[in-house]
């Protein structure tokens, strides 16, 4: 089975552009400032990693030199589902190490803190996050 890290461009946009907010608003401290956001409800597999992660770029150089990939895999075309794929099992190590993935597994347990996504669809903030809860819906979504 192929799963989609990320909805096409046009369809994000779109979706994104149509939908209505929740009426919640959410403030953090964003790049340096700290900003009220709209809160939306998304599909979970409509956002994009965001590539330029300071916790996988290390990961990302490796698994480039490893696997003999191009050098740009990750930056030639952020949108394609197969360097999407490499980026969600790279965060999966990241969320597993960190126990993030055990903690959502707990029933009782309630992530108050929204993933922030840019205008088109791509985690500004949130990617690990994702990841994990990406990994728990795909183990077992009727759950």
């Amino acid at each position: 089975m192929t799963v989609n890290y990320g909805w096409p461009y046009d369809e994000r946009k779109k979706f994104l552009k149509e939908t209505e907010t929740t009426g919640e608003k959410y403030s953090l401290t964003f790049q340096e400032d700290y900003r009220s956001f709209p809160v939306f409800r998304v599909p979970i597999d409509l956002p994009l990693y965001r590539l330029n992660n300071i916790r996988t770029k290390a990961l990302q150089e490796e698994l480039i030199h490893t696997e003999n990939l191009s050098s740009d895999f990750f930056s030639a075309d952020p949108e394609r589902n197969s360097v999407q794929t490499r980026q969600h099992e790279l965060l999966s190590g990241l969320t597993w190490e960190s126990g993030l993935d055990e903690k959502f597994k707990t029933t009782g347990e309630k992530q108050k803190e929204p993933i922030v996504l840019t205008s088109n669809g791509t985690t500004a903030n949130g990617n690990r996050r994702l990841t994990s809860w990406r990994n728990l819906y795909n183990s077992d979504p009727e759950k």
